[in-house]
């Protein structure tokens, strides 16, 4: 594969993955009674229950991870549209950079989700493929040594 295809396969797989993570934290991840609840709902749903604070007594997870956590998922949807900008400015390494930020948050969100919640739901599958879209696409646009993220 030439130069100039691998980023822009990169590119795209990049700016697919940073879009589907931040779609995913809408879709259900929990059914609770007879209601879906996405992450977002979730999130608040943690923060109002103290989850932080209990985690942090417990010894299960220091606080400041747990809340670094949460935080993540309001932080998807601007780190994509950074992504976006990025590859315009044709910041290849440092968009490769940011992708890798979504792809952890992707695949951190997704496969604790699949294996924390009940049910199997679509949003940690479809984050979960989202953060390994945005995964491989990051390494591809570090593995290409010359060109413009963007062509043209």
């Amino acid at each position: 594969m030439t130069t100039g295809r691998r980023t822009l396969l990169g590119s795209g797989l990049s700016i697919v993955g940073a879009v589907v993570v931040p779609f995913s934290a809408a879709l259900p991840w929990v059914e609770s009674g007879q209601a879906k609840k996405s992450i977002f709902q979730l999130a608040r749903t943690a923060r109002e229950f103290g989850l932080a604070e209990a985690a942090d007594q417990l010894g299960v997870a220091n606080r400041w991870v747990v809340e670094a956590l949460l935080g993540a998922l309001f932080l998807a949807p601007l780190l994509a549209g950074f992504l976006v900008l990025l590859m315009l400015l044709r910041a290849r390494k440092t968009a490769a950079c940011v992708t890798g930020f979504v792809a952890l948050i992707g695949v951190a969100g997704g496969g604790l989700g699949l294996a924390a919640l009940p049910g199997g739901l679509a949003g940690p599958l479809v984050a979960l493929g989202g953060g390994l879209f945005a995964l491989v696409g990051g390494f591809l646009q570090l593995a290409s040594r010359k060109g413009p993220a963007v062509p043209g």
